[in-house]
């Protein structure tokens, strides 16, 4: 029972301190060490398919107080703190069997939900901008100074005012078009990162490479659900009605000049697009496959067809009612 004992805490201290490693370095190299920051949920996972939830709570709890003693914001605590619940998350989906997309999309939930709180906590409660308004801020206008840069090497060149003040409009219209879908894009950066985590913990589960502090690790054993073909990937009916809020959304806001009716419908909108765009190539490689065309041919389709971004993201809208690859007759007569 002591060496038990003994063992568990090998774990979280060895755990810990990979964790605290990383995420420390990370910092030290930003941005280029912002790679190392988000593989800290690694450790604390593996700590928890061995351990179970209060050994991944645990652990990150004391990484938490060992980040606290680093110079700097609290921010840095916090994102830790953050990072040690995702992993904890992860390890205790893994044990439950959870599958792959529904691990995914819980743990791109929780990450959202987690900066929603400390973004909120900062601007209610501290007398100072938020990271990511300050990251935004500097983002913009290092794009805004480039842009000056580029057309007054234009205008050197011998460019008429009349093409300079339309590429002006363009470039002014993009910029703050990008910029106002920052929720849009957190989002996949979250929905990016959490796929990309989970596919690091099966890779490392999967080799089962033993710990120099084990002679029989604990996490060891695991399976994982297998990700469905994308030629099947679909998503429930109802994420339709966010493709539809978003675009009456934004038009309404955009009409009415309402900004918040306008900010809130062009990220629903983009969000829904970029999912049912996904649904689209889906669409079009399973019949690639039904019809046997060849890998490469393939490939050069589904590459050429990223050209008509409105046509197979409304190919994938439609996709809800009229369910193109017959996967529900599928589904009922596999049941039969």
């Amino acid at each position: 029972m002591e060496e038990k004992h003994g063992r568990s805490i090998a774990d979280i201290v060895v755990s810990v301190t990979i964790a605290v490693l990383l995420y420390g370095i990370g910092w030290v190299f930003l941005p280029e060490g912002i790679f190392l920051v988000g593989l800290a949920p690694l450790p604390i996972c593996l700590v928890t398919l061995g351990r179970g939830i209060k050994g991944g709570l645990v652990a990150t709890l004391i990484g938490l107080s060992l980040v606290y003693l680093f110079p700097g914001e609290g921010s840095k605590g916090y994102l830790f703190f953050t990072l040690g619940l995702i992993g904890t998350g992860f390890g205790l989906s893994i044990r439950r069997a959870v599958s792959p997309k529904n691990t995914v999309l819980l743990s791109t939930l929780f990450l959202l939900l987690l900066f929603i709180l400390h973004f909120s906590f900062i601007l209610l409660y501290e007398d100072k901008q938020p990271p990511v308004i300050k990251l935004t801020e500097t983002l913009q206008n290092t794009i805004n100074i480039q842009g000056m840069a580029l057309f007054q090497e234009l205008e050197y060149k011998g460019t008429s005012p009349d093409e300079i003040k339309t590429l002006k409009l363009l470039y002014e219209e993009t910029v703050t078009t990008a910029f106002q879908l920052t929720p849009a894009f957190l989002l996949l950066i979250s929905l990016l990162y959490s796929w990309f985590i989970y596919e690091l913990i099966k890779f490392i589960l999967k080799r089962q490479a033993e710990p120099a502090w084990r002679a029989e690790p604990a996490w060891q054993g695991y399976s994982f659900s297998k990700w469905p073909p994308f030629s099947l990937w679909r998503v429930p009916d109802i994420f339709v009605w966010g493709f539809i809020i978003g675009w009456t959304g934004m038009l309404l806001g955009e009409y009415k000049g309402i900004d918040i009716f306008y900010f809130m419908g062009i990220n629903l909108r983009y969000i829904f697009q970029f999912i049912f765009f996904l649904i689209g190539i889906s669409i079009v490689t399973f019949y690639l496959k039904k019809y046997n065309v060849p890998l490469f041919i393939q490939i050069l389709a589904c590459f050429l067809l990223v050209v008509f971004v409105y046509a197979l993201t409304f190919l994938g809208v439609f996709d809800t009612w009229f369910d193109f690859r017959r996967l529900e007759e599928e589904k009922r007569g596999g049941k039969k």
